[in-house]
């Protein structure tokens, strides 16, 4: 297997910066999720990894070994598209062991080898159907046969189930997941959708522009976002942000307007950091509509406009000035649309609005 080592890696074209100063480390085994916007770089930074484009400057290390010189055969990886790249007039067995073919193994390792692959996939009974027969589900297994079937020390996946409707999508992430483990192989994978993040990474490295903005487990990174991107671009519904001012004798209002009453334990910690601004930031399931608040906790008043079902969770829509945010309905739909929102301590996240890095 390999460790990758990404040193301070560019890539630019012309005066566009794709990649802008990567420093990172996929550690040997590891499933590493690169998640971003479209245009974020995170396929010119798998395709830099694989040797399908040069790198404008640093390097590129696997196991401690320079590559940036390597073609991509050299580096022993294998790579899954978005679209399947299969020979179409072929049958999945043909489409599997073309690349063995082309090394020129011996037939009866070949043989070996698909049954072994195949095995892995379960997809023995697919062997001799045409791929122009199959959905698109088994098409990408067969992609992903042909690219593990000879054994890399790299697999890298760019965006594979964005081409497949949502049934499949949800049968292919656990199927990846189930295979990267029984493979036990280096495996770095592109979306730009956080449920496939959150469901298959051991850690998430989510970019913009270029630049890595955080890395971490995806639990860490939605529970305790250390910057606004992370926490906006990750969950659905994205966190809630509320703009702050705060008053010399220490008052809070939400967008200058509503009143907002932080607890005793968060007033103290936010005293030591003597901002006239924040941002106080909360997930939707974390802040609960009630009709009464608890003075002990977080909260403000609100006033639902309506309630909306996502995920089987009752979720309260209210502006603040022309802002629109969300809120947790725990039992069943409030006979009264006005009432309060409130927040325990340990779900408060409070940002810096000059850098958008947390504050607690």
């Amino acid at each position: 297997m390999a460790r990758i080592t990404l040193e301070n890696l560019k890539k630019y074209y012309g005066n566009v910066k794709a990649v802008d100063d990567i420093n990172f480390t996929v550690k040997d085994r590891e499933f590493v999720v690169f998640l971003g916007p479209s245009g974020c770089g995170k396929t010119t930074t798998l395709r830099c990894i694989a040797g399908l484009e040069g790198v404008t400057e640093g390097n590129i290390y696997f196991d401690g070994r320079r590559v940036n010189n390597l073609g991509p055969a050299e580096r022993n990886i294998a790579m899954v598209f978005q679209f399947y790249a299969l020979y179409p007039h072929l049958n999945a067995y043909r489409n599997i062991v073309f690349p063995l073919r082309a090394q020129g193994m011996p037939k009866t390792e070949i043989k070996k080898k698909v049954k072994w692959v195949s095995s892995i996939l379960k997809i023995e009974g697919l062997l001799n159907r045409k791929i122009s027969e199959l959905p698109d589900g088994d098409k990408q297994k067969v992609a992903l046969a042909r690219a593990i079937v000879r054994n890399p020390h790299v697999l890298l996946l760019d965006e594979p189930l964005s081409a497949l409707d949502e049934r499949f999508r949800e049968q292919m992430r656990l199927e990846f997941l189930k295979i990267q483990k029984a493979l036990n192989v280096t495996t770095v994978y592109v979306t730009h959708d956080q449920r496939e993040a959150m469901t298959l990474a051991d850690r998430i490295v989510v970019m913009r522009d270029g630049k890595i903005i955080e890395t971490g487990e995806p639990e860490s990174l939605y529970e305790m976002p250390q910057n606004l991107f992370t926490g906006y671009f990750i969950g659905s519904p994205g966190m809630n942000f509320f703009n702050c001012f705060i008053k010399p004798n220490g008052d809070v209002f939400c967008e200058d307007v509503l009143p907002v009453h932080f607890s005793v334990s968060i007033s103290k910690k936010l005293k030591t950091y003597k901002l006239s601004n924040l941002i106080f930031g909360i997930r939707p399931e974390y802040l609960f509509f009630s009709d009464k608040p608890d003075k002990t906790s977080n909260f403000f008043a609100v006033k639902l406009v309506n309630i909306e079902v996502i995920q089987q969770v009752l979720y309260g829509n209210f502006y603040i000035d022309d802002k629109l945010y969300k809120c947790c309905i725990e039992e069943g739909e409030p006979t009264d649309y006005e009432g309060y929102v409130v927040a325990s301590d340990e779900k408060v996240r409070l940002y810096d609005p000059e850098n958008g890095k947390i504050l607690i």
